[in-house]
């Protein structure tokens, strides 16, 4: 059937929620109900975070039983649209996170209201390669292909009106995709949501305009996902008076008016383009809602372990753990800053965690059959074996303790190694202990400690290490006041330099480099090396610690309100780029020089190299030329920068940016690891 027999199809669906209107949401839905009463052809749906129904539910359950009405009387014409709980940006939640939204959205939506939307679309990114079969597996028919508002990320595009998306597993829905020519770019709307949003007060691109522009696309489907002020009545008189041309049409419509799909859509991963302004608020936001995570699914994970033990179900204090975690996730507290809401929301979400893993903790290490003597429970989340160092402080009452200690798993001794904290002669009453435990996955092992020393334990002292050379087995170091000069492997140089680097960027509109003085301790086999200085007048607390080839480091910045990164003036919106350029951001250097470096990184469900210079992924990225590389494992900041003369991580941007600025003051604080490699 060509476009001409057919009307235009019109989608709108208005943008918001709890967190956007906060307790004035009723007000903006009064005006949805007053259109729909006026214009008898005009359909409505709601865009909002699910978790907003239920927020509602509790704090103004009258406004929720006002809705539902409104569902009951317009029937057909009003329909709840949400799809996820708390409307991420999808790309940057993991795995789980990506799951719940979807799950906990279905089930807030038929709790209140008895329906859910059976086509997945979405306002802000919340798309990525691997949605077929997550909303496939939840049950969805269909989904739009289609970013409406771009500023952080954009979906490709594809010349035909219906398709098939094929994910990356081989999972296929039928979509309505982005068109060519509908818009791929950062910073704008879909050509048609512009329409829709706009005319005819601000736009003079009309309906008759978007028509014209793809006149091989059918069906035809101009799409509005935006806020819930965008939305113009001028256009509504417009349809209503030509019928005959444009229909309005909700999400369930789409599987049976499109009929059947005209070709495939097998999207890579890179194809979902992406930024984040990494830094902004001092990357508070981002590294709290690492903490959160781990939080939250380590905590479930002890908690199945305990009811598997006879223990109780903390199921609904973890799902409220969860849902105060997903709506922290919301693309507007994260990209807007709104630090109260990230505060209110993410710290009950941590409280709840951390209350079912110390209760459940607690019951499990009474599962185990033990003495009189000291236990250490180690407990492994993960799916595979991990073998990593652990730290326990063991302390006896006074004139108890022992001259020496060892570790035992049944009646294998485990080497360790111990520091006398508290003695008095020969009698150690508390001691620090460190011994490596290899914890199959998804598994509880318990070690003994003996307060006798045994034949694999070691008593180790506090050494300060001096000089310009540092020796962290396997590594070696050459450091300056500018920070690390070399660092090599062996005979492996990962890089090798004239002066030493360690920390750069604008500060105060100066490009800076850091400037300090280093110190260093040995405790066993194990090395940490300090670093106190200031990159213009932001203080650095840095620390390295060394014990395997994983590099681990801490950094605490001492802030007084000092810009950090440059900016500049753009006359477009889309060209404004404040707080998206990472190379002038205050950042950690590694100067591993590499020609046609790649880069790896970790996504929801999938690993992909990219030759994108911002190296964006959740819980880890890589960067290598198949002769060197380096992998960086954070906690919230997740970009690595292929520079000239090597690679950075972005930590902090504190300048002008399109949602506000946000200044810094007092201390910040971030960790990641590296682990430097050779080969591919």
């Amino acid at each position: 059937m060509e476009q001409r027999q057919l009307p235009v199809y019109l989608l709108t669906y208005d943008h918001g929620g709890y967190i956007l209107w906060g307790e004035h949401f009723k007000e903006r839905l009064d005006s949805a109900i007053e259109w729909l009463e006026k214009y008898p052809s005009f359909k409505l749906g709601l865009d909002n975070e699910a978790f907003a129904y239920d927020q509602y539910a509790e704090t103004q359950p009258e406004m929720v039983e006002f809705l539902r009405g409104k569902l009951r009387e317009f029937t057909g014409r009003l329909a709840i649209g949400s799809s996820t709980y708390g409307q991420p940006l999808s790309v940057f939640v993991n795995e789980e996170s990506n799951v719940r939204h979807l799950t906990y959205a279905i089930r807030a939506n038929l709790r209140h209201f008895s329906q859910t939307p059976s086509v997945y679309a979405i306002s802000e990114h919340a798309l990525h390669s691997q949605i077929p079969q997550l909303i496939r597996l939840c049950g969805y028919e269909g989904a739009m292909m289609r970013t409406h508002f771009m500023m952080y990320g954009y979906n490709p595009t594809y010349p035909a009106g219906y398709g098939t998306w094929v994910g990356a597993d081989g999972t296929r829905v039928p979509t309505v995709p982005t068109y060519d020519g509908q818009g791929a770019e950062f910073g704008i709307t879909t050509y048609d949501n512009w329409v829709l949003t706009r005319w005819p007060g601000q736009t003079d691109r009309s309906l008759e305009d978007f028509v014209e522009k793809f006149p091989d696309i059918y069906p035809l489907l101009a799409s509005r996902y935006d806020d819930i002020v965008l939305r113009c009545e001028g256009l509504t008189k417009h349809v209503e008076e030509r019928r005959e041309q444009y229909k309005w049409i909700l999400l369930e419509e789409i599987p049976e008016l499109f009929g059947e799909p005209h070709m495939d859509f097998s999207p890579g991963a890179n194809e979902f383009v992406v930024r984040m302004p990494w830094g902004y608020c001092g990357n508070h936001i981002f590294n709290r809602c690492r903490q959160g995570e781990l939080g939250v699914l380590t905590a479930e994970r002890l908690n199945a372990w305990t009811v598997l033990a006879g223990g109780k179900s903390r199921q609904e204090l973890l799902e409220e753990s969860w849902k105060k975690l997903l709506v922290t996730q919301h693309h507007d507290i994260q990209i807007c800053g709104l630090l109260d809401d990230e505060r209110k929301f993410l710290t009950r979400s941590l409280e709840a965690s951390n209350a079912v893993m110390e209760e459940s903790l607690e019951y499990l290490s009474r599962q185990f059959a033990t003495g009189d003597g000291k236990y250490v429970m180690v407990y492994n989340p993960l799916s595979y074996t991990v073998c990593q160092k652990v730290e326990y402080q063991v302390s006896y009452p006074r004139g108890k303790g022992g001259t020496g200690f060892s570790v035992w798993f049944g009646d294998k001794e485990v080497q360790c190694e111990y520091d006398a904290l508290d003695y008095k002669e020969n009698r150690i009453s508390r001691a620090q202990l460190r011994f490596t435990a290899e914890v199959p996955g998804q598994s509880i092992l318990c070690y003994r400690i003996s307060a006798e020393s045994g034949e694999l334990s070691e008593e180790t002292r506090l050494s300060a290490l001096t000089g310009t050379v540092l020796e962290a087995s396997p590594y070696t170091l050459e450091l300056d006041e500018y920070g690390i000069r070399s660092l090599k492997n062996g005979d492996t140089y990962y890089f090798k330099n004239e002066q030493g680097t360690l920390f750069a960027g604008v500060i105060d509109r100066k490009a800076d480099v850091s400037k300090g003085i280093w110190s260093a301790v040995r405790r066993g086999s194990s090395v940490e090396a300090e670093y106190m200085g200031t990159i213009g007048t932001v203080g650095i607390h840095f620390t390295m610690s060394f014990s395997g080839e994983l590099i681990k480091c801490r950094v605490r910045f001492s802030h007084h309100g000092e810009t950090i990164g440059s900016t500049e003036r753009a006359e477009e919106f889309k060209a404004n780029l404040n707080g998206f350029v990472h190379e002038d951001k205050l950042r950690f250097l590694i100067p591993m020089e590499m020609n046609g470096a790649k880069g790896v990184r970790d996504l929801p469900f999938l690993i992909e190299e990219t030759e994108d210079r911002y190296i964006q992924g959740n819980y880890w990225t890589a960067c290598g030329d198949g002769r060197l590389g380096v992998a960086c494992f954070n906690k919230g900041a997740m970009c690595m920068v292929k520079e000239e003369g090597g690679i950075s991580i972005p930590l902090e941007y504190a300048n002008t940016y399109v949602w506000g600025s946000r200044m810094l003051y007092g201390e910040t604080e971030h960790e990641f690891a590296i682990l430097p490699y050779t080969g591919s």
